[in-house]
């Protein structure tokens, strides 16, 4: 008898053990363990691949402002067929911004043959992370009745300061400013649309022999078209 009661015990015990109380609670390491460790979504929109743009120092900085949600730079962004395109060596970029032609605005106009409807090009540069300059061209989108919205050119009003022409294949803006020698300069930027390669070129008039009068610099673009919020 005494036997079978010690046996009766012993398994009591065991059991006791094994089992979790109900008051438990695992050591504080143990719950920490247990929680998801997933990191929140991102909500910030995918940077540009610097190596696509060769490498060029204002990707990185626009991949920063980007990732910080900078005001301005979505601002750019968001609802426009943007070109951000940097330059070769330095810490610089500039956000093109078109405003993407919808088929429905399109008008008829006085000339015969061709729907027309009124636009705005945006140019925001930016250097060594902070904002340098911002133009605006004013014009027109223009197209055949039966051509898609795609096909629009971009055209800006005569006698304007600021030119622009812009097709399916290749942007060009031009603008003119006074310089340092309180002359002016004349900027153009060509963006061939297929291979995203930019060209700036700055032309004024010479102060000497020594003076080359101009210069081009070289880059490339990368496009984002990112949906209103």
């Amino acid at each position: 008898m005494r036997l079978v009661l010690a046996v009766i015990i012993l398994i009591t015990s065991l059991w006791a053990q094994d089992t979790v109380q109900p008051n438990y609670r695992p050591p504080l390491s143990s719950r920490n363990s247990m929680q998801s460790t997933a990191p929140p979504a991102s909500t910030s929109p995918a940077g540009v691949n610097c190596p696509d743009v060769d490498g060029s120092p204002g990707c990185g900085s626009f991949n920063e402002m980007l990732r910080k949600g900078d005001k301005d730079v979505l601002g750019s962004l968001r609802g426009y067929d943007a070109y951000i395109c940097f330059k070769e060596t330095e810490d610089a970029f500039a956000i093109i911004s078109l405003e993407p032609p919808d088929a429905v605005q399109f008008m008829t106009t006085k000339h015969q043959g061709r729907l027309e409807k009124p636009g705005v090009v945006f140019l925001n540069g930016y250097k060594n992370g902070v904002g340098e300059q911002t133009q605006m061209w004013f014009g027109k989108w223009s197209k055949a009745p039966l051509a898609a919205s795609a096909d629009a050119s971009f055209t800006t009003l005569s006698g304007s300061s600021h030119a622009a022409y812009i097709t399916n294949s290749e942007i060009t803006l031009s603008f003119t400013y006074t310089n340092q020698a309180k002359s002016q300069t004349d900027n153009t930027i060509q963006v061939r649309r297929s291979t995203l390669r930019f060209v700036e070129s700055y032309s004024w008039p010479p102060a000497d022999k020594k003076d080359p009068g101009g210069i081009k610099e070289n880059g490339r673009c990368s496009e984002m078209n990112l949906p209103n919020q």
